[in-house]
């Protein structure tokens, strides 16, 4: 007769196998997330590509915010790099998930506003008192048409001019966008309930004006010539770096 297993051996195997299953579960998770980032970092390759491109038949400036040429609608940079109205019309990104995180709460492009977080010139406080470590590179035709001139960067490879954004949980206005990106970013304070995010085990991928991609801790953000002072995390607990 064929012994058959008892209730203690199985109960035991079953052990075994969760003990097994709970040491192999943060490995798998760690691995995801690796990838993730790796993901992210080549989004943001592609993106950095796309603006520099975008400079290079626009006569040396990069896009953030405006009516131009006048008049037409209304164009963030999101807009403009997938075929806004201004200048050509070209589309220098088809592919649209490229302009999100997959590590954020939607992980894929949901419309012109959730995506990477664009360097806001306008509202850094500290910007006139930089300009001599990073170049008088903001250009504004009025309160809405804002360029960056490439060719006045003292080193571009300094300047953050992209990188993850989260908009933090639990705060005011977050709502439904909690866990969300927001297309642009402030270096010195919060911007619609959003920072640049160190969702990536506690650091931020962000793009450089020179086209390379790093992965920042908040210390590594504040080093930047962008200044990158106030950053957050995914538990939404917003930092300043001093």
């Amino acid at each position: 007769m064929k012994k058959a297993f008892t209730l203690i051996e199985l109960l035991v195997v079953i052990a075994i196998i969760a003990i097994l299953a709970a040491m192999l579960l943060p490995a798998l998770k760690s691995a995801r997330e690796a990838g993730k980032k790796i993901s992210c970092t080549n989004n943001l390759a592609q993106l950095m590509k796309a603006a520099l491109s975008y400079a290079d038949d626009g006569g040396g400036y990069m896009w953030y915010t405006g009516y131009e040429p006048d008049p037409t609608p209304y164009d963030n940079w999101v807009m403009t790099l997938t075929g806004g109205k201004t200048f050509q019309q070209a589309k220098y990104i088809t592919n649209k998930n490229i302009m999100v995180c997959p590590s954020t709460s939607i992980n894929k492009y949901v419309d012109d506003y959730r995506t990477y977080g664009m360097y806001r010139g306008r509202g850094d406080g500290d910007y006139s008192a930089k300009v001599g470590t990073t170049g008088d590179f903001l250009v504004s035709k009025n309160s809405a048409n804002i360029f960056y001139a490439l060719g006045r960067f003292k080193s571009p490879s300094k300047f953050v001019m992209y990188a993850d954004t989260y908009i933090i949980p639990g705060t005011y206005k977050a709502g439904a966008h909690a866990g969300k990106p927001l297309w642009t970013f402030m270096p010195n304070s919060i911007t619609e309930d959003s920072a640049v995010g160190l969702i990536h085990n506690g650091f931020a991928n962000c793009a450089f004006v020179d086209g390379h991609v790093s992965s920042l801790n908040a210390r590594g953000c504040r080093d930047t010539d962008t200044q990158i002072k106030v950053t957050t995390k995914l538990e939404g607990i917003a930092q300043t770096t001093p």
